[in-house]
């Protein structure tokens, strides 16, 4: 039986089919306590690991420790974590201790987890069954469509469910929530709900911590949402009104089975998805949220691209977008009214600047090397603290890189091409006309 549920939410109208249950609707006594409104979370894969595969099977606890203090220190209290059946295979009791050391070392960061269980997604694998020695640069599905289409496997992943829950147990410190299978939509035409619903019925079963599904789309949640305690759907929005869409679709689900929502995959640089509009978005409405993904991938040829489009901390604790720090903080870039626009030559520095500029490149082969990279290092400070010149590349970073490199006919040429540029720049920016869109140059 399908029917049409019509509501209008935060101005966005909404037209939803709603399906029979699958489930007994809300389990208040499951999530009373639990502050799922208040998630500030990311999806964790080691920065120097490719997939769910050799995350578990090559696990680095120092690896681990240090980028969960990472996460500590950005202001997240929430890690969403992904499991892969081929590893606990494999290694048993020793995968279980190796979760055991991620939810305990998170938890004396103060971050929750949630751990993912099954997994629909193989992006750049194909149809590629995982296998435990495996050495391919995209992400592996958990476990494989074709076991998980096959019903007779089933008993053997409610043994792997049976392991996990007893590895934690209700109760475990730091352990928030199961996600029972991860975006079931990307099985494709190997999609399949009654694998899903078997294992969240299972868990329900076996332990009392709450579970969840995580959606790729909220167009989806009914196929899940009367089945879990809590309701969790993904959103890479392209917009705002569209990512507005999308929380309110999953708020009318919330609101119709009384459970609490959150949105459990947002940010990617690639879709539009900017990490500080949408975490903004999120909070704004109240709602919980969990970006892709902490750590910046070190790896620089895997097919999923993870590393040009995703992250925020590199391996050293830097970072690579300061909007989406400050918006994890609750800090927001102002986009409505009045803006004080930078004016870097307020107090006539970026004009002392320029000319100590003009007079170094008049003779920039002999003038002095570390006289050259000071100059171009003020000029950064100006140029950067007033917003005029996009970060992607910092020109902070250029003038370290030179100084570290030294004196050389090389690192002089690109000196003198970074300060010619810098200086275009800020004569057009000096005295306040960057209020003009499309003033930043990009060199």
């Amino acid at each position: 039986i399908m029917t049409l549920v019509i509501v209008t939410l935060s101005f966005v109208l909404v037209i939803v089919p709603v399906l029979a249950d699958h489930g007994t609707g809300a389990t208040p006594s499951k999530t009373e306590g639990l502050d799922i409104s208040g998630i500030r979370g990311f999806n964790y894969v080691p920065s120097n690991r490719i997939n769910d595969v050799d995350t578990w099977r090559d696990y680095n606890s120092t690896t681990v420790e240090l980028e969960m203090a990472y996460a500590a220190r950005v202001g997240f209290n929430f890690m969403r974590v992904f499991l892969n059946y081929v590893v606990w295979e494999a290694e048993l009791e020793s995968f279980i201790d190796k979760l055991r050391h991620l939810v305990q070392t998170a938890n004396s960061h103060g971050i929750n987890t949630m751990p993912v269980v099954f997994d629909d997604c193989q992006f750049g694998c194909g149809n590629v069954i995982p296998e435990y020695n495996s050495t391919t640069k995209c992400w592996l599905a958990s476990p494989g469509h074709s076991r998980q289409n096959n019903i007779s496997w089933w008993p053997e992943g409610e043994k792997y469910v049976n392991a996990l829950v007893q590895g934690l147990p209700t109760g475990t410190p730091g352990l928030m929530l199961w996600d029972v299978n991860n975006e079931p939509e990307c099985a494709g035409a190997a999609q399949n709900w009654a694998f899903v619903h078997h294992f969240i019925l299972f868990f329900k079963n076996v332990t009392s911590t709450p579970v969840t599904v995580g959606v790729a789309s909220a167009n989806n949640l009914n196929q899940v949402a009367s089945a879990v305690d809590v309701i969790s759907y993904h959103s890479y929005h392209h917009d705002w009104q569209d990512g507005l869409a999308n929380l309110n679709m999953a708020k009318l689900f919330a609101v119709r089975y009384s459970k609490p929502f959150f949105n459990s995959e947002t940010g990617c640089i690639s879709r539009a998805n900017a990490y500080d509009q949408t975490i903004e978005l999120h909070q704004r409405y109240n709602t919980g949220w969990v970006i892709w993904e902490l750590m910046i991938s070190e790896c620089r040829d895997c097919v999923d691209t993870r590393r040009w489009k995703h992250g925020i901390v590199y391996a050293d604790g830097t970072i690579r977008d300061a909007a989406a720090v400050a918006a994890i903080k609750g800090l927001f870039l102002k986009r409505q009214g009045d803006i004080a626009v930078p004016r870097p030559n307020v107090e006539g520095v970026a004009a002392q600047v320029l000319a100590k500029g003009k007079q170094w490149l008049s003779n920039s082969s002999t003038n002095d090397y570390k006289i050259g990279c000071n100059i171009l290092d003020s000029m950064a400070n100006l140029l950067e603290s007033s917003s005029t010149i996009p970060c992607v590349i910092p020109l902070s970073y250029e003038v370290r890189s030179l100084s570290l490199s030294g004196d050389s006919a090389s690192t002089r040429e690109r000196l003198a091409e970074l300060m010619e540029l810098s200086m275009t720049t800020l004569l057009q920016v000096e005295d306040g006309s960057e209020t003009q869109s499309g003033m930043c140059i990009y060199a």
